[in-house]
Protein backbone atom coordinates (compact mmCIF):
# COMPACT_ATOMS: atom_id res chain seq x y z
CA UNK A 1 0.00 0.00 0.00
CA UNK A 2 1.40 3.32 -0.60
CA UNK A 3 1.88 6.01 1.82
CA UNK A 4 -0.18 8.76 2.16
CA UNK A 5 1.34 12.36 1.59
CA UNK A 6 0.00 15.75 2.32
CA UNK A 7 2.11 18.20 0.69
CA UNK A 8 2.42 21.47 3.30
CA UNK A 9 0.99 24.37 1.80
CA UNK A 10 -1.60 23.20 -0.32
CA UNK A 11 -5.18 23.99 -0.07
CA UNK A 12 -6.71 20.72 -0.76
CA UNK A 13 -10.63 20.20 -0.99
CA UNK A 14 -12.23 16.33 -0.72
CA UNK A 15 -15.48 16.63 -1.85
CA UNK A 16 -17.59 14.12 -0.39
CA UNK A 17 -20.12 12.49 -3.45
CA UNK A 18 -23.54 11.50 -2.34
CA UNK A 19 -26.23 10.06 -4.36
CA UNK A 20 -29.66 11.84 -4.16
CA UNK A 21 -32.78 10.01 -4.35
CA UNK A 22 -36.10 10.97 -5.08
CA UNK A 23 -39.73 10.45 -6.48
CA UNK A 24 -41.13 13.14 -9.34
CA UNK A 25 -43.96 15.17 -8.07
CA UNK A 26 -43.06 15.09 -4.55
CA UNK A 27 -41.22 16.66 -1.97
CA UNK A 28 -37.56 16.14 -2.28
CA UNK A 29 -35.54 16.20 1.46
CA UNK A 30 -31.78 16.41 0.73
CA UNK A 31 -28.95 14.99 3.24
CA UNK A 32 -25.20 16.27 2.38
CA UNK A 33 -22.25 17.35 4.22
CA UNK A 34 -21.49 21.07 3.00
CA UNK A 35 -19.54 21.89 5.88
CA UNK A 36 -15.99 19.97 4.83
CA UNK A 37 -16.09 22.63 2.04
CA UNK A 38 -16.86 25.85 3.62
CA UNK A 39 -15.32 28.62 1.91
CA UNK A 40 -14.16 31.63 4.70
CA UNK A 41 -15.14 32.47 7.85
CA UNK A 42 -19.12 33.69 7.78
CA UNK A 43 -21.51 32.50 10.28
CA UNK A 44 -23.97 29.94 8.93
CA UNK A 45 -26.94 32.06 9.22
CA UNK A 46 -25.00 34.24 6.97
CA UNK A 47 -24.71 31.79 4.21
CA UNK A 48 -27.09 30.20 1.92
CA UNK A 49 -26.94 27.20 -1.12
CA UNK A 50 -27.66 27.16 -4.18
CA UNK A 51 -28.39 23.70 -5.64
CA UNK A 52 -28.02 23.06 -9.62
CA UNK A 53 -29.87 19.87 -11.28
CA UNK A 54 -28.33 18.90 -14.61
CA UNK A 55 -30.56 15.98 -16.35
CA UNK A 56 -28.17 13.60 -17.69
CA UNK A 57 -30.02 13.01 -21.08
CA UNK A 58 -31.00 16.59 -22.33
CA UNK A 59 -28.65 19.09 -20.34
CA UNK A 60 -31.80 20.88 -18.76
CA UNK A 61 -30.28 22.87 -15.71
CA UNK A 62 -32.80 23.39 -12.67
CA UNK A 63 -31.85 26.28 -10.12
CA UNK A 64 -33.05 26.39 -6.95
CA UNK A 65 -32.71 27.48 -3.63
CA UNK A 66 -34.07 25.44 -0.68
CA UNK A 67 -37.42 26.13 1.34
CA UNK A 68 -36.13 25.07 4.20
CA UNK A 69 -32.50 23.97 5.63
CA UNK A 70 -30.45 23.12 9.07
CA UNK A 71 -26.88 23.30 8.41
CA UNK A 72 -25.49 20.54 11.30
CA UNK A 73 -21.80 19.58 12.43
CA UNK A 74 -22.29 16.45 10.55
CA UNK A 75 -24.45 17.00 7.71
CA UNK A 76 -27.29 19.72 6.16
CA UNK A 77 -30.75 18.70 5.94
CA UNK A 78 -32.28 20.76 2.65
CA UNK A 79 -35.68 20.62 2.25
CA UNK A 80 -37.39 21.23 -1.60
CA UNK A 81 -41.22 21.34 -1.85
CA UNK A 82 -43.31 20.35 -5.06
CA UNK A 83 -45.11 22.74 -7.02
CA UNK A 84 -46.32 22.59 -10.90
CA UNK A 85 -45.27 26.18 -11.12
CA UNK A 86 -41.02 26.32 -9.88
CA UNK A 87 -39.33 28.96 -8.01
CA UNK A 88 -36.18 28.90 -7.22
CA UNK A 89 -36.58 31.71 -4.55
CA UNK A 90 -38.62 29.84 -2.58
CA UNK A 91 -37.63 26.71 -3.09
CA UNK A 92 -40.56 25.12 -5.38
CA UNK A 93 -39.59 22.53 -7.82
CA UNK A 94 -41.09 20.29 -10.37
CA UNK A 95 -37.66 17.85 -11.21
CA UNK A 96 -39.44 16.46 -14.75
CA UNK A 97 -38.50 13.87 -16.57
CA UNK A 98 -37.53 11.14 -14.09
CA UNK A 99 -34.12 9.97 -14.55
CA UNK A 100 -30.60 10.57 -13.29
CA UNK A 101 -29.02 14.05 -12.44
CA UNK A 102 -26.32 15.53 -11.83
CA UNK A 103 -26.38 18.13 -8.81
CA UNK A 104 -23.61 20.89 -7.64
CA UNK A 105 -24.16 23.07 -4.74
CA UNK A 106 -22.46 26.43 -4.49
CA UNK A 107 -21.82 28.48 -1.36
CA UNK A 108 -23.53 31.67 -1.10
CA UNK A 109 -22.79 34.15 1.63
CA UNK A 110 -24.35 37.62 2.77
CA UNK A 111 -21.93 39.84 3.94
CA UNK A 112 -23.76 42.12 6.82
CA UNK A 113 -27.32 40.39 6.69
CA UNK A 114 -29.32 37.12 6.37
CA UNK A 115 -29.77 35.84 2.92
CA UNK A 116 -32.71 37.51 1.17
CA UNK A 117 -33.88 35.26 -0.79
CA UNK A 118 -35.20 37.53 -4.03
CA UNK A 119 -34.63 38.69 -7.64
CA UNK A 120 -32.14 41.28 -7.36
CA UNK A 121 -30.42 39.63 -3.73
CA UNK A 122 -29.83 35.94 -4.25
CA UNK A 123 -27.54 35.01 -7.49
CA UNK A 124 -29.45 33.13 -10.36
CA UNK A 125 -26.57 31.02 -11.15
CA UNK A 126 -22.81 30.29 -9.91
CA UNK A 127 -22.09 32.80 -12.66
CA UNK A 128 -24.23 35.42 -11.27
CA UNK A 129 -22.83 38.41 -10.05
CA UNK A 130 -24.88 41.33 -8.49
CA UNK A 131 -24.11 45.12 -8.78
CA UNK A 132 -24.28 47.59 -7.35
CA UNK A 133 -22.22 45.39 -4.50
CA UNK A 134 -24.21 45.92 -1.18
CA UNK A 135 -24.22 44.02 2.19
CA UNK A 136 -27.68 42.59 1.22
CA UNK A 137 -26.67 41.10 -1.83
CA UNK A 138 -25.26 37.29 -2.14
CA UNK A 139 -22.12 36.16 -3.51
CA UNK A 140 -21.26 32.93 -4.60
CA UNK A 141 -18.13 31.77 -3.16
CA UNK A 142 -17.60 28.15 -4.98
CA UNK A 143 -18.50 24.82 -5.47
CA UNK A 144 -19.05 22.74 -1.84
CA UNK A 145 -20.34 19.41 -3.21
CA UNK A 146 -21.71 17.53 -6.68
CA UNK A 147 -22.73 14.31 -7.08
CA UNK A 148 -25.58 12.31 -8.55
CA UNK A 149 -29.42 12.25 -8.10
CA UNK A 150 -32.05 9.48 -9.69
CA UNK A 151 -35.49 10.91 -9.64
CA UNK A 152 -37.74 7.54 -10.23
CA UNK A 153 -41.65 8.27 -11.17
CA UNK A 154 -44.50 8.37 -8.90
CA UNK A 155 -46.29 4.76 -9.20
CA UNK A 156 -49.22 5.37 -11.76
CA UNK A 157 -47.51 8.07 -13.83
CA UNK A 158 -44.56 6.54 -15.67
CA UNK A 159 -43.73 8.13 -18.69
CA UNK A 160 -43.82 4.63 -20.63
CA UNK A 161 -46.18 1.56 -19.74
CA UNK A 162 -45.87 -1.87 -20.64
CA UNK A 163 -49.35 -3.72 -20.82
CA UNK A 164 -48.66 -7.72 -20.23
CA UNK A 165 -51.25 -9.59 -22.25
CA UNK A 166 -51.46 -13.55 -21.69
CA UNK A 167 -49.74 -16.19 -23.20
CA UNK A 168 -51.15 -17.54 -26.60
CA UNK A 169 -53.04 -21.09 -25.54
CA UNK A 170 -51.78 -22.57 -29.30
CA UNK A 171 -48.45 -22.12 -30.93
CA UNK A 172 -46.77 -18.44 -31.64
CA UNK A 173 -45.04 -17.97 -34.90
CA UNK A 174 -43.03 -14.89 -35.84
CA UNK A 175 -42.50 -15.07 -39.68
CA UNK A 176 -39.97 -12.35 -41.05
CA UNK A 177 -38.51 -11.66 -44.53
CA UNK A 178 -41.29 -13.02 -46.98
Amino acid sequence: MAPFFCIPNKITNFLLHSMIQGKTQTDLDVYLQVLDNKIGDNPRNMIAYLFKFTNDMSGDITYVYPAKYNVYNRYGLFNFNYNIVPDMFTGLIDINPSGYYKYEVFQVDWSDSLPVFALGFAPETEFDILLPPSADKGVVMGLVTKGKMLISDVIATQQVKYNQHQSPSGTNYIWSGQ
